[in-house]
């Protein structure tokens, strides 16, 4: 039997991926995450932000990529499926966005969500749930036993 180890590499911060940050301040941040027998991970964010000033609406960065760091000797090196040249990638999937229009693209090591529409802008405050399947982010340990 494999022992897991959960590496949340949701390790992202929301100040560094929502960008035009002076141009509405974070009321509220939730991440909801569902771990399913497969070992991907089900993600709901909810974002709740307060323009101070019109925008259309914001940017959400997801990290995929994650340069690896080197370990110390005895440590133990978990089984990764996705890791080549010092860095290992998970895969997202399945993201929606409710009762928003929005746009998905690959920006670098991260997944760009556009999140707004281009002809309308917003003031004052606005919620938007944002939901994803995450895999590869849950590293094995060979048995120990």
């Amino acid at each position: 039997m494999k022992l897991f180890f959960f590496t949340f590499l949701l390790a992202f911060t929301i100040m560094g991926t929502i960008q035009a940050q002076e141009y509405f301040t974070i009321k509220q941040y939730d991440v909801a995450v569902k771990v399913n027998k497969d070992a991907s991970l089900d993600i709901t964010e909810t974002i709740k932000v307060n323009f101070t000033q019109p925008r259309r609406g914001i940017f959400r960065l997801i990290p995929f990529k994650y340069k690896l760091q080197p370990l110390g000797d005895g440590i133990e090196k978990a089984d990764r499926q996705m890791e080549s040249g010092g860095y290992t990638h998970t895969l997202i999937e399945d993201i929606k966005v409710e009762g928003w229009e929005y746009k998905v693209s690959n920006q670098g090591n991260y997944k760009e969500i556009r999140i707004g529409n281009a002809n309308k802008y917003l003031n004052g405050n606005q919620q938007y749930i944002i939901h994803y399947k995450l895999l590869n982010a849950i590293n094995f340990y060979k048995d120990k036993s």
